[in-house]
């Protein structure tokens, strides 16, 4: 196998590995975001429930993924840089 070659492999596979990074930070928030989002999606786009036609329930997965970034990047990762400083501040030791 050239050098090129293999220089693709490994990008292909860190490109890969980023992508499911991204999905595992995101999880918490796609778990959080679904059913609120299904609830709202329902009322404005579906008359029947029971019978969703396929591209609305792309558009909904598509809706849930972009959702979850924004919720991931407004609110949690700020949230939890904001407590993991508070949390640095008060185990910070005293200066006398």
């Amino acid at each position: 196998m050239s050098a090129d070659i293999r220089r693709g492999h490994e990008l292909a596979l860190r490109h890969r590995l980023q992508r499911l990074e991204r999905g595992h930070q995101i999880s918490h928030s796609t778990y959080l975001g679904h059913f609120l989002l299904w609830i709202v999606f329902k009322h404005v786009f579906v008359d029947d429930p029971k019978n969703v036609p396929l591209p609305l329930i792309g558009l909904y997965l598509l809706s849930v993924y972009l959702s979850s970034i924004l919720l991931y990047r407004l609110v949690e990762a700020p949230g939890r840089s904001l407590l993991q400083s508070i949390g640095k501040r008060k185990a910070a030791p005293a200066l006398t």
